[in-house]
């Protein structure tokens, strides 16, 4: 099985730095919010690979859908 970037970081910072409950904590929070992330941008290409087919609409690329839903947030 793949390991995901947020996996990677807390087993270094569980093995290496943090311990504690609350670490801990955070650390499965940050994998829950993750995983959600991945599973919506799944739906996210799949509803835009359905508007393209349908609609002719054009395809959002990755780099587009990050910006516009994680890089505008972030402001």
């Amino acid at each position: 099985m793949a390991q995901t970037a947020v996996e990677w970081l807390a087993d270094k910072l569980m093995s290496e730095l943090w311990t504690d409950t609350e670490c801990k904590k955070y650390i499965e929070q940050a994998k829950q919010m993750h995983e959600r992330q991945i599973v919506d941008g799944y739906k996210h290409g799949q509803n835009n690979e359905f508007s393209h087919l349908m609609v002719g609409k054009l395809h959002i690329t990755g780099e587009e859908y990050y910006e516009q839903t994680y890089k505008t947030q972030a402001q």
